[in-house]
């Protein structure tokens, strides 16, 4: 049982780490957007 908790901890905080590294990639996204609109 141990094994199986410490393998499902590990993969909800893969889970978590990617779902904030695509929201931290749309953040930065969308602000190297904003600062181009003016120039476009």
């Amino acid at each position: 049982m141990r094994v199986v908790e410490r393998f499902s901890m590990v993969s909800t905080d893969t889970a978590l780490a990617l779902s904030w590294l695509i929201y931290y990639n749309r953040v930065s996204v969308l602000r190297s957007l904003n600062s181009y609109s003016p120039i476009l």
